[in-house]
């Protein structure tokens, strides 16, 4: 065991990775509250970086690698909707009554 890298438990984990997606979250909802910042993270969630299927080499069947980085294209496109929905709540709350 590398003592720079303690084993965890999966609890442990879980509990890190959900510290990470809330703390990124908040960051990208403070982003989005800037017009520019919004259209940069907007931006963010409509890129991939996916091969599509027409893009790969005909003879090659996609791995396991491109199955990841699907799900890495994902998780951001979640976290920016998160970040993006969190902000326009703000916004609602904070605008002035009619």
């Amino acid at each position: 065991m590398n003592p720079a890298f303690p084993e965890q438990s999966p609890e442990q984990i879980d509990g890190r990775l959900n510290a990470y997606r809330r703390l990124l979250i908040c960051l990208m909802t403070y982003v989005a509250r800037d017009p520019e910042g919004r259209d940069m993270l907007q931006a963010m969630a409509r890129d991939t970086e996916v091969v599509a299927d027409h893009e790969e080499d005909p003879g090659v069947m996609p791995d396991e690698g491109f199955a990841g980085q699907n799900h890495a294209d994902a998780e951001i496109r979640v976290l920016i909707a998160a970040a993006l929905t969190r902000a326009e709540a703000l916004a609602a709350t904070r605008a002035p009554a009619p």
